[in-house]
């Protein structure tokens, strides 16, 4: 997806087409959803219209609340606006960047505590006014459930009834061949910058009684990724441990992972985004 080259711009002179900076940017949205041709990446200050978020057009939507990373970036940006119009065209570059990378990016995501969630509400949308001819119109909020907050924004996880994959089962041998099923379609439906696992799963795994190792299981797991392209992320709630560092990949603490993508205040697509490609590997 690419954002309109005027996705920063709220107003315009229609005479003759001058940008008009606003005394204040918030809401810091792209996309007009007023429009019937919106964009197909929107970013909305607590309220987007049910029927444009759920529309398959939407090819990306993320909504945000005042105290959120988004909404006290959106903040940031409208403070370093004003009484400095000359840094607009630094800015456009620099946050354009990072809204594209957020909905251009796909993340897969194998953890059972993200799965026991999707179907917990993530988010409740705020009352906004909507256009209907030459009338306002008051629509109101709605809930929005994480598992369609994660479709929206290109993070995919197993669900248990659609793609028969149980995270949480007590025995995860039983899941092997289902989650090796679901790894290789999504993998070679989309094209996923990172796989976030959590090291939990990947001992699950294990057949104890053949002795097998967590690096065994982790190459298997590496074979069933379409893409070369695409980092393996370990993620645990213990830390960095020896048996993790062992497999010397990248590792995310699972607080951090909960938080931007759970957490109503901190869920934000784009600083996971930021968080993930900071990652380094440390040499054992």
């Amino acid at each position: 997806l690419e954002l309109r080259n005027n996705a920063f711009i709220h107003k315009q002179d229609e005479l003759n087409l001058e940008v008009l900076l606003p005394d204040s940017i918030r809401p810091f949205d792209f996309g007009y959803p007023k429009s019937e041709n919106y964009s197909n990446a929107l970013f909305r200050h607590h309220g987007l219209q049910e029927d444009v978020f759920y529309d398959e057009n939407t090819k990306y939507a993320e909504v945000y609340g005042s105290v959120t990373p988004l909404g006290l970036l959106a903040e940031s940006i409208e403070n370093r606006f004003k009484g400095n119009q000359d840094i607009k065209a630094s800015l456009k570059k620099e946050y354009q960047n990072f809204y594209e990378i957020a909905a251009n990016s796909s993340v897969i995501v194998i953890d059972e505590r993200i799965q026991s969630s999707l179907n917990e509400i993530g988010c409740t949308t705020e009352s906004i006014k909507i256009k209907v001819g030459e009338n306002e119109i008051i629509e109101d909020g709605y809930q929005i459930l994480n598992k369609d907050i994660f479709l929206k924004t290109k993070i995919y996880v197993p669900n248990i009834d659609a793609d028969s994959v149980d995270l949480n089962c007590s025995d995860l041998r039983t899941q092997k061949k289902p989650l090796e099923l679901y790894i290789k379609d999504i993998s070679g439906k989309v094209e996923a910058d990172y796989m976030i696992i959590h090291f939990g799963i990947i001992e699950g795994l294990r057949e104890t009684s053949k002795n097998e190792s967590v690096n065994t299981i982790l190459e298997e797991i590496k074979d069933w990724l379409k893409s070369d392209k695409c980092k393996i992320v370990i993620t645990s709630g213990r830390g960095y441990t020896p048996d993790i560092k062992s497999l010397n990949q990248y590792f995310v603490a699972y607080s951090t992972i909960s938080n931007l993508l759970l957490d109503p205040n901190g869920r934000s697509k784009g600083h996971l985004m930021q968080c993930l490609k900071q990652l380094r590997k440390l040499k054992n």
